[in-house]
């Protein structure tokens, strides 16, 4: 039996750079793209930045708030802590778009990909 997961993390408990840097540094380098690819995030209920890039290729990921002069393949529009809660697991991605906390646009092939590039931590499992 699995351990309960702690409460998932609230907005103004998160900082949109430091979430950013954690996604960066557990993506799995076998699924990045073959062209350098920018997901725009636009994050509600944070003090500003609230608009971030997640710039995909096949070197790595990179986290900016400076636009990457690049078209945005996906754009998510969600709370930081919508956002946290996928990652960390307590949330799967339909469950925070059903709920209103994640809103992704996109063609379905691109969004399909993207989820797949930001991931979840390696160390949580899979959302119920």
């Amino acid at each position: 039996m699995e351990p309960p997961l702690a409460a998932p993390p609230r907005s103004a408990d998160l900082k949109p750079q430091l979430l950013l840097l954690g996604i960066c540094r557990n993506v799995d380098h076998a699924l990045l793209p073959a062209e350098r690819v920018a997901v725009h995030l636009r994050f509600s209920e944070t003090p500003p930045p609230r608009w971030w890039w997640l710039v995909f290729s096949p070197d790595g990921v990179f986290a900016t708030a400076a636009d990457p002069r690049l078209s945005a393949a996906v754009g998510i529009d969600c709370t930081l802590s919508a956002l946290a809660g996928v990652w960390l697991g307590h949330l799967s991605w339909r469950e925070a778009v059903e709920d209103g906390g994640i809103r992704l646009t996109g063609s379905r092939d691109s969004i399909r990909r993207a989820i797949g590039w930001v991931g979840r931590n390696r160390f949580t499992a899979a959302p119920h």
